[in-house]
């Protein structure tokens, strides 16, 4: 599929959500009930164009942008002010849920160590403090975090860049038992990625089930591990004294079971990290804990010298030494959530009516659904991926160019919009650091395998000095390299799974 074949598809679809599903929307949810220069199609498109103009929603340049768009229609701020109802609120609840189906035709990107998941599924949230006159559609934690709030949660592909749904909760929300509930209708052979919060051993073990695979950090509290000893039986492994006796080199790794009933394989990587990075981590572990009115373990503050992840895929798809480059994977999904709350703005409102909040709430939503969608048209340009904050400064310049997003005018002439905008969007070449496909293909071509054989052994095993450990653990060790063939890894990407 060419360019303008997928900026056309796109095009068609932003038309239709504008124009005709938006008054559909209107009228069933009473928003609309007579006859009113102020349009259903209208009040959500001058809504969604000062969010991607300004991030802000302010009632004298919404007047002025109705003006804009329909020269013949005058409307003042007032007026809109008056149309913040609960009709308004349910109108756009809806047209939020309907935004989520318009599509931008991506291609995923063949990506060094990635190639071999049909997905990379990056699962997050954040919470987004909103005004005290939303506090019951949105309860917050109270205190100073404030009585109201919304947890945005998002899942992000990141192959190619689609935000696959964005789901809201109350703040209060624990993200702990919410991982499940993204799995349905979720592809096998997708590799997800979370943090800390959503580690839960159910979770991990309905991704496998699900013939998918996980990457995740190793929490201080999961502390039951078992590892198969040299007769074939599970045997409960203490991780703690492990680290306290095995040397400070790695990374490695150990194959190991979690859960309840010992129900999840994974491997286990263990990596040291630099007695700076320790220090910081045990300080905030000692903040969080102070927070909450408790004292940190011991076993937490330990753990701080180490970083634990925890993956079920096969070797061959993540080496040892590729694991913790492609966690950093992860952070993607932090920028989008940079993106929602510097340049949408998504906790700013000047508004403190309930109604009007909610609507601006999911105005903006909306608007960063369509920026998605046509970030991946640009990348497509562009051949790469760009940065989403570069982006939005670009599109924000000129009014027309934000109006054939939006599906007004020819998905031609937004083809050619795009293609302008993508000169200036274009990733700098004199970037002070490498770039996330470069490090991954560094980390493909420098990939080793390197396992701790027997680890209940060695820790049976006895020794005195440092040196007498170095080398009863180096003697554990299985080190080879790993090479990847990544015409054959694209290509099994591409195919269905059995």
């Amino acid at each position: 599929m060419t360019t303008l074949d997928s900026t056309n598809t796109y095009h068609n679809q932003a038309r239709q959500f504008f124009e005709k599903t938006a008054e559909e929307k209107a009228r069933e949810t009473k928003f609309v009930q007579r006859q009113s220069p102020l349009t259903g199609s209208l009040f959500l498109l001058t809504l969604v164009l000062c969010v991607l103009q300004s991030g802000e929603i302010l009632l004298p340049q919404l007047a002025k942008t109705v003006s804009k768009i329909e020269p013949e229609v005058e409307v003042s701020g007032q007026a809109f002010k008056a149309r913040f109802t609960e009709f308004a609120v349910k109108f756009l609840k809806v047209m939020f849920a309907e935004a989520l189906k318009v599509t931008a035709p991506n291609e995923a990107q063949v990506v060094p160590l990635l190639s071999t998941f049909s997905e990379v599924n990056l699962l997050d949230s954040s919470v987004v403090n909103l005004p005290d006159a939303v506090a019951k559609e949105f309860p917050g934690h109270g205190g100073i975090s404030g009585k109201a709030a919304a947890k945005v949660y998002l899942l992000l592909e990141w192959l190619s860049g689609a935000y696959k749904t964005i789901r809201l909760e109350a703040g209060r929300k624990a993200d702990q038992n919410m991982g499940e509930e993204f799995l349905q209708d979720a592809k096998p052979g997708a590799l997800w990625i979370f943090d800390l919060g959503f580690f839960k051993a159910a979770f991990c073990a309905a991704i496998a089930t699900a013939r998918s695979f996980f990457l995740c950090r190793l929490p201080a509290a999961q502390h039951k591990l078992w590892v198969v000893n040299t007769a074939g039986q599970l045997e409960s492994f203490d991780l703690d004294e492990f680290l306290r006796r095995v040397p400070r080199q790695g990374p490695f790794e150990i194959d190991v079971r979690f859960g309840p009933q010992q129900e999840v394989k994974a491997r286990l990587i263990i990596a040291p990290v630099p007695a700076k990075v320790a220090e910081q981590r045990r300080r905030k572990a000692r903040a969080a804990a102070k927070r909450q009115g408790r004292t940190p373990t011991q076993r937490t503050l330990k753990r701080c010298d180490w970083t634990l992840m925890l993956t079920n895929a096969s070797p061959e798809q993540l080496p040892t030494t590729t694991v913790l480059e492609v966690y950093q994977v992860r952070w993607q999904v932090e920028l989008a959530f940079k993106l929602y709350k510097s340049q949408a703005q998504l906790e700013t409102t000047r508004a403190e009516e309930k109604q009007r909040v909610q609507c601006e709430f999911y105005a903006k939503l909306i608007a960063l659904l369509f920026f998605n969608r046509v970030s991946g048209l640009v990348e497509r340009h562009l051949g790469e991926k760009c940065s989403p904050t570069k982006l939005w400064r670009q599109m924000q310049d000129d009014r027309e160019d934000l109006l054939k997003v939006l599906g007004q005018g020819t998905a031609k002439s937004l083809d050619q919009s795009l293609k302008f905008i993508a000169r200036f969007a274009k990733p700098s070449s004199r970037k002070k650091y490498p770039s996330t496909l470069q490090r991954l293909q560094r980390a493909a071509e420098e990939a080793r395998q390197i396992k701790l054989e027997d680890p209940l052994g060695y820790l049976r095993a006895k020794r005195k000095t440092a040196a007498e450990r170095r080398k009863t653990f180096t003697r554990y060790l299985e080190n080879r390299p790993v090479s990847f063939n990544l015409k054959r890894s694209s290509y099994q990407r591409t195919v269905s799974l059995p």
